[in-house]
């Protein structure tokens, strides 16, 4: 009999975690061989527990009624005998449980819980073996079964029972994964608003309990949660937020946390979280958050980190500084590219897009120069190298129009501006790659009417103009208003077939839904 336990125990060994159940398969009917032996209780036990273990570790659909079955059988011996033997105990409750949370069928989360519960009753009610208390391990699988399925609110409700239980033990401890396995499940809460202030609960939780429970100390996974919710937040402090969970991120790592790799990933989230926000871009913060990045020993900006933060500088209060300081940013990341020639620094269509909108913050002569030298280099690289992430589309070539459209200087600098601006505006007509948009009819309008003085030049400008966006069918709100702002009487006549004497205070007013549709 012994000599065929140990067959059984070998079988049972042999069984891979998450593996099909072919040894598990062999163990059980070494078991039943076993069985026929009349082994006595202690021996029958420990052979099921064997078992019980290996069909743990499968993935076969069945795996976990077998093992939930040869539990119900140990505990029916463990109740004849009294509750006088050593098994079942904990470790055997834990891999039933753990066989139904790996489990992909129907339900499984759910008989996981069930099963959990029980396995607690038993503990409470003094069935489970001398010494034996609930294992986190447990709670953790039902946890991880419940996150899987969707379903955040039963997952938090098993951590609560553990921390209940945790009271009553003297070797249950909750960890910071099995907090962070709730947190993680929150982030996929359909509605974020919830997610978020759950995930914020649980958070404040950990923090006001660690120093009682060392263990759940909130780490760099945690916050990477944290970080998630908030961005994914539209809560007018969310971007704050953000920030500040960055910040407690990149202390972590810096003082040696692993239980998240360093990746310039979520400093690029954040800055990028900035440049979305829709109530105050702060163009200093997230150049605080790129040399916080800089600064790292783990990891380094690539050309998403320069762009997010030019992007930013783009929309900056500060227009001296946004293009100044993105002018050099986008110089660093080419000079960073073409000395190391790593590919995740190479600047792309949207690291030049933004480097030329942040100089429109600005646009001096030398800054409308610039402007174009970039947009001139854009279309340099790209016709040499035909990579697809250098294709210029109608963006850049806008920004140029606007740039020089909004040039700040004499009159000379105003015809030289005028030049760029109509070089541009031909360069996009002409283009194989992309077409004029609205707004590159628009800011040409805006050319004409800013750059030049009033007579022939100007007028055929936008007659020409107006008359080539009318027959794309092109005109829109800011084409209207635009045309309608400085354009010369005589020539709004002729477009828009208003009587000469007619005051500005009422042909301004003239609505796009005026238009014929056709425009």
């Amino acid at each position: 009999i012994e000599s065929f336990s140990h067959v059984v125990n070998a079988w049972a060994w042999q069984q891979g975690n998450l593996e099909d159940g072919d040894c598990a398969e062999m163990a059980e009917e070494n078991f039943q061989k076993l069985m026929e032996m009349d082994p006595d209780d202690e021996m029958t036990l420990q052979a099921q527990n064997w078992v019980l273990e290996a069909w743990s570790k499968t993935v076969s659909e069945d795996s976990p009624r077998r093992a939930e079955s040869i539990l119900l059988d140990m505990k029916r011996i463990q109740k004849r005998s009294g509750y006088a033997t050593a098994l079942p105990n904990s470790q055997s409750y834990t891999n039933a449980i753990l066989a139904w949370a790996k489990s992909r069928v129907q339900n499984s989360p759910k008989k996981a819980h069930e099963m959990l519960l029980q396995f607690l009753d038993s503990y409470e009610n003094g069935e489970l073996p001398s010494g034996s208390e609930p294992e986190l391990y447990a709670f953790n699988g039902v946890i991880s079964a419940w996150a899987r399925a969707g379903k955040p609110e039963k997952a938090e409700e098993v951590l609560w029972r553990a921390n209940e239980v945790r009271t009553k033990c003297t070797s249950l401890v909750a960890d910071v994964f099995t907090y962070n396995s709730v947190i993680h499940a929150y982030l996929r809460e359909p509605d974020e608003s919830y997610g978020l202030k759950k995930i914020l609960e649980i958070v404040d939780y950990m923090n006001g309990n660690c120093n009682e429970q060392a263990a759940i100390r909130p780490d760099c996974f945690t916050y990477h949660c944290v970080l998630r919710a908030w961005d994914r937040s539209n809560r007018p402090d969310a971007t704050l937020n953000a920030v500040q969970t960055l910040e407690k991120m990149h202390k972590l790592w810096e003082a040696g946390d692993t239980s998240l790799k360093h990746s310039n990933l979520y400093y690029n989230m954040v800055i990028n979280k900035i440049a979305k926000n829709k109530n105050r871009i702060d163009a200093r913060k997230a150049l605080d958050i790129f040399y916080l990045l800089q600064a790292s020993r783990f990891c380094c900006p690539d050309i998403i980190s320069y762009t997010s933060v030019i992007e930013c500088l783009s929309k900056s209060n500060n227009p001296g500084e946004a293009a100044e300081v993105s002018l050099q940013l986008f110089e660093e990341a080419c000079q960073l590219y073409q000395e190391k020639e790593n590919p995740e620094m190479m600047p792309n269509l949207r690291t030049y897009t933004m480097a030329i909108l942040s100089l429109t913050k600005n646009p001096t002569l030398e800054n409308v120069v610039k402007a174009r030298s970039l947009l001139t280099q854009l279309e340099d690289l790209y016709r040499k190298s035909k990579n697809p992430n250098l294709k210029p589309n109608a963006y850049p070539y806008n920004y140029v129009l606007n740039c020089a459209a909004s040039c700040i200087g004499d009159a000379g600098d105003q015809l030289r501006a005028f030049q760029i601006a109509m070089k541009t505006y031909n360069d996009l007509r002409k283009s194989g790659q992309t077409k004029p948009d609205s707004y590159t009819y628009s800011f040409w309008i805006k050319a004409a009417n800013n750059l030049l003085p009033e007579g022939d030049l100007r007028s055929k400008c936008i007659l020409l103009s107006f008359e080539q966006c009318r027959k794309d069918g092109l005109v829109n709100e800011s084409v209207l208003r635009r045309l309608l702002a400085g354009t010369p009487m005589e020539v709004l006549s002729k477009l828009l077939q208003i009587d000469k004497g007619t005051s500005p205070a009422v042909y301004r007013k003239i609505r796009l839904d005026e238009c014929p549709p056709s425009w």
